[in-house]
């Protein structure tokens, strides 16, 4: 699963980095906050997103996350923590523009993989990949010509290795600050 993972974030770093130069307008690059929500546990994570339009109406969009918090957890006379390690995944971008600043709504697919952590008080900690299928909706509302903000919603479903096949639904809610170049 470790070069999956390297293999998820080195193609996400190769999205980011096709266009980055381009300075065409076509590049958007945001920064922002993520709240995770899993089995009931919220982890919150520093988010980065290059994206790339290819066409009016299609992008292509890499993706590195970290975790930045932990969530208490506690099972029957256990108690603990989880948390979320590094993330990265690449979309495809079905986007509607909405006016000339670069304002659009938008939904994706891709692949996404991470790392999920948990720490048991007095038993150790363990870390778990994860890897799937990824989509969502979302908008930027830019404010000008370069700068704007996104809000958007993706929904990972995860498939968890080392846990005998055990699968989960991640909800990811994310406000970014966008800029355009």
């Amino acid at each position: 699963m470790k070069t999956r993972m390297t293999a998820a974030v080195l193609a996400a770093a190769m999205t980011c980095a096709g266009g980055a130069l381009a300075g065409d307008g076509k590049s958007r690059l945001s920064i922002g906050a993520t709240l995770a929500d899993f089995e009931g546990a919220e982890v919150g994570l520093v988010t980065a997103r290059y994206n790339y339009t290819l066409a009016d109406y299609v992008s292509v969009e890499g993706e590195l996350s970290h975790g930045v918090t932990e969530e208490d957890i506690s099972a029957a006379s256990l108690t603990g923590d989880v948390s979320i390690g590094l993330t990265g995944a690449a979309f495809v971008v079905a986007q509607v523009p909405l006016d000339a600043r670069g304002s659009n709504v938008f939904a994706r697919v891709g692949y996404q993989v991470g790392e999920i952590e948990v720490e048991i008080d007095g038993v150790g900690s363990a870390d778990f990949d994860a890897d799937g299928w990824a989509y969502g909706i979302g908008g930027n509302l830019m404010l000008n010509e370069v700068s704007g903000v996104r809000a958007d919603y993706t929904r990972f479903d995860a498939e968890i290795d080392d846990t005998g096949g055990l699968e989960g639904e991640i909800d990811l809610y994310s406000v970014s600050y966008v800029a355009k170049f």
